[in-house]
């Protein structure tokens, strides 16, 4: 919540034109500075790893690992990817609250 001493309000049609001005510029950069990480991790994840596998391929099949060894989230995060998700499973906060005695396996 905001601290209302900080809060000034606009006090001209120019001044509020300014101020959107500048907050459009500033989203402008953002949106540039995300699209181009977006970019870089999505060429990084096709170069090859160790043993001719792309480093995506790698990720995916630590990911599996992981999750053959008992690592919920690593579990929940492979259910989310492949749209497999029961609906109350989405709204959990932690892994203490999963409750999968529900899933059939």
């Amino acid at each position: 919540m905001a601290n209302e001493q900080n809060l000034h309000p606009i006090q001209s049609v120019n001044e509020a034109r300014e101020k959107g001005r500048k907050g459009g510029v500033a989203s402008g950069i953002t949106r540039r500075e995300k699209r181009k990480m977006r970019q870089i991790l999505t060429e990084a994840l096709l170069l090859p790893h160790e043993d001719g596998q792309s480093i995506k391929d790698a990720m995916a099949v630590a990911l599996i690992n992981r999750a053959l060894k008992g690592d919920v989230r690593a579990f929940v995060t492979i259910m989310k990817f492949v749209g497999e998700t029961p609906t109350e499973l989405q709204q959990m906060a932690t892994d203490d609250e999963l409750n999968l005695s529900s899933w059939e396996f």
